[in-house]
């Protein structure tokens, strides 16, 4: 969710990730793109990248990036005259290999006071926002009855 420049897109792509980098294509698949790249495993572009290059598919944004680095070929330094356009994997490919690393923890163990105060009072928000919205039963206060 952070906005980098096109050589520092490019670079991290060879030094990190093998040359390579995925879009997310599907909104449904924001929230498991933004895992992969939290885990550092692929560099993930996100839909409105494309649209701020004017692409229509992963294709058109290649073809963009041939071209940029087409023309500015001649006007970096020396170091840079290698520049090559990274590869696109497909995202549904590095989504299927992707294991999601989560665990349940101890609420007494991981939290500290303050913030363990806070937690159960939005778990009790929660619970009762979600027992009114697939209606069970309430009590008079309105709070909902386990």
């Amino acid at each position: 969710k952070r906005h980098i420049t096109l050589m520092d897109f490019i670079g991290k792509a060879f030094r990190e990730h093998k040359g390579t980098y995925t879009v997310v294509l599907k909104g449904s698949d924001i929230p498991k793109g933004e895992g992969i790249a939290g885990q550092r495993i692929i560099q993930v572009l996100h839909p409105q990248t494309l649209d701020r290059f004017g692409c229509h598919s992963v294709e058109d944004f290649e073809d963009v990036l041939e071209r940029v680095i087409a023309n500015a070929r001649p006007a970096v330094s020396h170091w840079y005259r290698d520049l090559k356009v990274p590869q696109c994997a497909a995202f549904a490919t590095v989504k299927k290999a992707y294991v999601e690393r989560t665990s349940i923890v101890d609420e007494k163990k991981a939290l500290d006071k303050e913030t363990r105060r806070a937690w159960i009072a939005l778990r009790w928000c929660l619970q009762h926002y979600a027992g009114a919205c697939v209606g069970a039963e309430r009590w008079k206060d309105g709070t909902v009855r386990h």
